[in-house]
């Protein structure tokens, strides 16, 4: 990927094209202006450098692309006015600052509200936030810079202070349901991933059993057979008359499907974004084969 970009504030773009390409495609420099214009609209009054920006973009676009068109989907992909506030605020303008605290303090504070934590823990949770996204060291960049573009920040964000919350280390207020056992144990390097387990288990086997029940008889077999009854993709093969990699296939395709399943459920019965949810997607990961194991 060749974007070569320099200048000030004011300069515009220059020498931007996909890789593989012998001069700057037309979509891919037009998506590139597009990208920082949308940004510089929507933020009028902070100052971020061409150059910057778009060192930034880069980082958050793929390796390689096979011809331009694909290049400019990849730029118009990146929530670029959310990534020009996330550089500004790195870079620790103070504008910049304001304007987070006020777009999100307030999703940060009711977001771990939410997971039953004080109001106080939440206080702690964004001051603790703050300092760790724009804090600058010659070591590491700040935080925030590890926004990905990909999902809004206002997302990206509540995520973070659900785990700045869990490091509190304080006891949620609300009382949550008991698990069977299997779903309680997490190692103690993964809090967030322990709370998610104890917060929303619950709702997990809820919504796994009616993904379960909904899926293809088929799907429900094979699975049953794979995890219930412990049965290899040797046996497999030999009971469906296919090779065991295509039964290995077969069994990864019907777990995926149930995942999906079970995660837009969760979903439903949550009413969260579908940003939101990749703490959910990592609850669900990492229960879904033991309780296959119980299913009847």
């Amino acid at each position: 990927m060749l974007v070569d970009v320099s200048g000030t504030r004011d300069e515009g773009l220059v020498g931007a094209e996909p890789e593989g390409s012998g001069s700057v495609d037309p979509r891919f420099e037009a998506e590139l202006q597009s990208a920082l214009q949308r940004a510089r609209e929507t933020w009028p009054t902070l100052d971020v450098e061409a150059a910057q920006f778009l060192e930034e973009l880069k980082r958050r676009l793929p390796d390689r692309h096979d011809n331009a068109g694909d290049a400019a989907a990849s730029i118009a992909a990146i929530h670029a006015s959310d990534l020009y506030l996330a550089i500004a605020c790195a870079n620790g303008e103070k504008a910049a600052l304001m304007a987070f605290d006020a777009r999100y303090a307030g999703d940060i504070r009711a977001a771990v509200l939410r997971m039953g934590f004080t109001a106080s823990v939440a206080d702690e949770a964004l001051q603790t936030m703050r300092a760790e996204l724009f804090v600058n060291t010659p070591a590491a960049r700040p935080k925030i810079l590890n926004y990905a573009g990909t999902g809004e920040l206002r997302a990206w964000v509540r995520a973070v202070a659900a785990r700045s919350g869990i490091r509190a280390g304080r006891k949620p207020t609300n009382a949550t349901v008991p698990l069977h056992d299997s779903m309680v144990v997490a190692g103690d390097d993964d809090l967030e991933l322990e709370y998610m387990k104890r917060t929303y288990g619950a709702v997990f086997l809820e919504a796994f059993r009616d993904a379960f029940e909904s899926a293809e008889p088929a799907d429900r077999l094979l699975l049953k057979q794979r995890f219930r009854h412990g049965l290899g993709v040797e046996e497999l093969g030999e009971f469906y008359g296919v090779h065991a990699s295509t039964v290995t296939r077969r069994v990864q395709s019907a777990r995926e499907r149930l995942i999906v399943a079970t995660r837009n459920a969760m979903i439903a019965r949550l009413d969260i974004d579908r940003e939101e949810v990749s703490s959910i997607l990592r609850l669900i990961e990492s229960r879904v084969d033991i309780t296959l194991s119980t299913v009847g």
